[in-house]
């Protein structure tokens, strides 16, 4: 719903991608994950920049969520 009213790289859209991303990892499906923090991330990227506080976490647990299935 919040992609469609404002847009698919807005902040509160992309706020809720990372959040079901990370719920995604926490439950193990890790490719889902991947596939939404790398929206997360290039969207930030795009947005606040690649240097910002947020993308930076995103790319952090977007990295964590690699390590994982590396080990799994």
């Amino acid at each position: 719903v919040r992609e469609e009213v404002l847009g698919r790289e807005h902040p509160d859209t992309l706020s809720s991608v990372y959040c079901l991303a990370h719920m995604l990892a926490t439950l193990c499906d890790y490719k889902e994950s991947l596939n939404l923090y790398n929206r997360a991330c290039d969207g930030y990227s795009v947005v606040l920049g690649e240097h910002h506080s947020t993308t930076r976490a995103c790319r952090q647990h977007h990295s964590e969520v690699l390590l994982s299935c590396k080990q799994s």
